[in-house]
């Protein structure tokens, strides 16, 4: 399940696998951390200071303002914390759910949605200002490059004639995986991102997959995937740490 996760950020051409994972990093993105980390980390037994070795020597030259490292084995986790606690790095907890059935939440029929290519401006709506007032989201430039790469479907819903909300999905080794799920400010609490989900739920190539997977950091809107029929599996963590003077 975690292949979903890396899968967007495995791009061949700036991926490197090292004896402690696959460390990526995509140039034209300098100030995203998630397209610049050490990915599905894994440190053995006695390896913390040959771990923390190895990933310096990755980073150097880079000239980045940040350190990340993510994973799903909570193993490695304990490992490095001691290490990561006395640097100063920032530790998020998340859960891989899958799709169970069972749902309790209705989608709102006035909320209509449309498959999109992944440079309509409808979509755009949604990550512009995210981050940085007026911008359009680095994150979500980057996780668009990728879509030749990965396939599957970016998603626009509608209401009234206006965007409301946006989500999409793609496929992994017979696992659907959704792109981020997001509604806009002035729509929310009106069960877009019920919608949006179910919508995914009920595509013909999803229901093809073996399951159905999301990602939900904790302290993320756990509950209304537990209302939509998602259960916890697994456990996902990521870690960062900013150097001096970093802006993000």
């Amino acid at each position: 399940m975690a292949e979903t996760e890396y899968a967007l950020f495995r791009e061949p051409a700036h991926s490197r696998v090292t004896p402690f994972g696959t460390f990526v990093h995509h140039p034209a993105f300098p100030t995203r951390y998630d397209c610049n980390q050490l990915v599905d980390a894994r440190c053995p037994r006695g390896a913390t200071a040959a771990f923390f070795r190895n990933l310096t020597a990755h980073y150097a030259g880079l000239n980045l303002g940040f350190r990340k490292i993510s994973g799903h084995d909570p193993v490695t986790l304990e490992r490095l914390a001691p290490v990561l606690a006395r640097e100063g790095w920032q530790v998020n907890h998340g859960r891989m759910t899958v799709f169970r059935g069972a749902r309790v939440r209705e989608a709102n029929p006035a909320v209509t949605v449309r498959a999109v290519d992944p440079f309509n401006p409808d979509l755009e709506t949604a990550y512009i200002g995210k981050r940085v007032p007026g911008v359009l989201d680095m994150g979500f430039q980057y996780h668009r490059t990728q879509t030749p790469r990965v396939g599957g479907e970016w998603l626009v819903a509608y209401q009234d004639g206006q965007p409301v909300g946006t989500a999409g999905w793609y496929v992994v080794g017979r696992l659907a995986r959704f792109r981020f799920i997001g509604t806009l400010e002035h729509a929310r609490s009106q069960g877009v991102a019920t919608t949006l989900i179910r919508h995914v739920q009920e595509h013909p190539v999803v229901r093809q997959q073996d399951a159905l997977v999301i990602f939900v950091n904790d302290d993320g809107p756990v509950s209304l995937y537990e209302d939509l029929g998602f259960r916890t599996v697994g456990r996902m963590w990521e870690t960062t740490r900013f150097l001096p003077g970093f802006e993000d």
